[in-house]
């Protein structure tokens, strides 16, 4: 059983005390990994008095600018939001989200975004991932704590995680890993590129067909051979013909 391959992403904290508290909901359930994007001061005497004993992760967490350094190298990258949502992305409950992250988690590192206490999530970062998760709650009153939300789902990961040791049986084999995301971020871009080099797209009128096709390759869960092949279409196409 581990879960060393998952990590809790903390967007923008405002709240030293919830950081902390994440900290202590990650260690409790066999989590090593997290990481912040700016926010709330990590090392501040609150923080650490909510770790209560889990002053090494805070210690040890990544911490960076953005929300692609955040997420460098992983393949798969779940959204948590508060509310289930209208899309393209697939909604899981926090079990099946568990059970997928533990899954993939064998071969490849796996990012779970959590976002600021009072707006959630950015528009980018839901655009950036792979599958949303919502943690069901009663309906008259769906407001999680940030710290709560995080132990729900770290809780679902340790069982998740026991349930695929029991029975190893369960777990694909994974024949190809997916690419990581910062192949496909840099594969988006020269798409976008391209698109607008060859007039398809006009620079001022982008965002709606680029996020369509972000949805299509983000579904498709490519491979590094597959980025690599359709990155080599784009530049057969921006030379000029002879």
């Amino acid at each position: 059983m581990t879960l060393a391959n998952i990590r809790v992403v903390l967007d923008h904290p405002s709240h030293p005390g919830n950081v902390g508290a994440t900290a202590r909901a990650m260690k409790v359930m066999g989590l090593s990994q997290l990481a912040l994007i700016r926010g709330a001061d990590p090392d501040c005497s609150e923080a650490v008095a909510r770790a209560s004993g889990a002053g090494d992760l805070l210690e040890g967490a990544l911490r960076v600018e953005t929300l692609a350094e955040a997420v460098a190298g992983c393949p798969l990258v779940i959204a948590c939001s508060a509310r289930r949502r209208d899309g393209t992305r697939p909604q899981l409950t926090v079990r099946a989200a568990a059970e997928l992250a533990v899954t993939e988690s064998v071969t490849h590192p796996v990012a779970i975004l959590f976002g600021t206490e009072r707006t959630g999530l950015p528009k980018e970062a839901l655009d950036l991932s792979h599958v949303h998760l919502c943690i069901d709650t009663a309906p008259d009153f769906w407001s999680l704590n940030l710290a709560m939300a995080v132990q729900v789902v770290c809780h679902e990961l340790l069982q998740a995680s026991l349930q695929q040791a029991a029975v190893a049986a369960q777990v694909p084999a994974v024949v190809e890993p997916v690419a990581p995301q910062d192949e496909v971020e840099g594969m988006y871009g020269h798409l976008e590129s391209a698109l607008i080099g060859s007039g398809f797209l006009r620079p001022d009128h982008r965002g709606n067909v680029i996020r369509r096709l972000r949805d299509v390759f983000q579904r498709a869960r490519l491979t590094s051979y597959e980025v690599n092949l359709v990155r080599g279409c784009l530049k057969s196409l921006e030379r000029p013909r002879r």
